[in-house]
């Protein structure tokens, strides 16, 4: 109660909620706030996020999981946004040219509406964004997208220990091209919903 009462104040107006769970919860919260916001859709290099998961919980997150956990956090967040305003980028874009990517960013989100205060300046890109502290490197030098999915193999950092480790991996890659390419946002775009986060 209290939550929606500081998202429903006005005065409030913008606010900015991150939380990896609205991924498969917003549809709940949606009925519940006074206006319709707007979505900023970003994501990350799934094998990246899945080492990641892998380094901080190991016996918990194996990488197969975490590219399952990728997968369907993604799968659930294109469905649930898809009738919203919906401004897409990636962790990758943010990276290599944070000050034009926030630039569009900024310009988008007051396209769906959103009274953004004002823009970042290269002062402001510069004191939150150090390229010197990326965790993950698959983000910044990965070329699977330039590649036929159907055929790749993982890089040095992970080897799949079976087949459907390799199918998962290639089923996962053909989404996030299809993310980079905003092909998974047009409709009828194909999504194994065979694949859970358990």
């Amino acid at each position: 109660k209290r939550g929606l009462k500081f998202l429903n104040d006005p005065k409030n107006y913008p606010w900015m909620l991150k939380d990896p769970r609205l991924c498969i919860t917003f549809r709940t919260w949606l009925p519940l706030l006074n206006f319709i916001p707007a979505i900023l859709y970003t994501y990350r290099h799934p094998l990246d996020v899945a080492l990641s998961l892998h380094k901080r919980e190991f016996e918990r997150f194996e990488i197969p999981r975490g590219l399952r956990i990728w997968y369907v956090y993604n799968r659930r967040a294109v469905q649930q946004s898809d009738d919203l305003c919906r401004v897409v980028t990636s962790h990758h874009l943010v990276m290599v040219q944070p000050q034009v990517e926030f630039d569009r960013i900024y310009d988008e989100l007051r396209y769906c509406g959103v009274d953004v205060p004002h823009k970042l300046t290269l002062s402001d890109v510069a004191s939150f964004i150090d390229i010197k502290l990326q965790h993950g490197q698959s983000t910044l030098k990965d070329t699977v997208c330039e590649q036929d999915t159907s055929n790749i193999n993982p890089p040095d950092s992970w080897k799949p220990s079976n087949d459907n480790q390799l199918k998962l991996y290639r089923e996962v890659m053909r989404v996030y091209c299809a993310l980079e390419n905003r092909s998974a946002f047009r409709k009828g775009f194909a999504w194994d919903e065979s694949i859970h986060d358990g």
